[in-house]
């Protein structure tokens, strides 16, 4: 029962995704002051797609810097979401009799800048799972979503405080 209610809360009548475009991190109402302040950041999985068309896709709408994918773990644009080329997700396509030496790299991640709690972030995260649902991303037992969240939101208040204050003595 208890899974059913949970599934049942991220779904509606007509069986889209709901999800919320504001202070997600203040279902933690107590401690608001402290979450709003953290930064995280995303790492969207994908296979099936090509990454160099989901760059150019993310490019045009403005969230990537650049219009190519990047390799994996290079230096970034603040503030720009990146796609990355990802061994554990890429594979080619082409090579038949009807492409000869022609194939498509297909598979990768999106990569987000820091982001915070704003509905400006949901509104980027949500096209960016557009782009990727046009452009015909899909995801497998491979595939993964991470989260990574700034070293200050594992402290409570006191201790992000006087970790801030040491930080400034330097």
């Amino acid at each position: 029962p208890v899974y059913w209610w949970l599934n049942r809360q991220g779904v509606s009548e007509d069986f889209t995704a709901l999800y919320r475009t504001e202070e997600v991190f203040g279902l933690w109402p107590s401690r608001r002051d402290i979450t709003q302040t953290w930064t995280f950041g995303l790492e969207i999985e994908f296979g099936a797609a090509n990454r160099e068309w989901i760059a150019s896709e993310l490019h045009a709408r403005g969230i990537a810097a650049v219009a190519e994918p990047r390799r994996r773990h290079t230096l970034r644009s603040p503030g720009s979401w990146t796609v990355e080329f990802d061994p554990a997700l890429t594979w080619e396509l082409g090579g038949s009799e009807a492409w000869p030496g022609t194939s498509f790299p297909l598979g990768g991640e999106v990569v987000s800048p820091a982001l915070s709690d704003t509905p400006e972030t949901w509104e980027q995260v949500s096209t960016v799972l557009e782009v990727l649902r046009s452009c015909g991303a899909d995801v497998s037992g491979k595939c993964g979503f991470h989260v990574h969240f700034a070293a200050d939101a594992l402290r409570d208040g006191d201790a992000a405080a006087s970790a801030k204050g040491r930080q400034d003595a330097f």
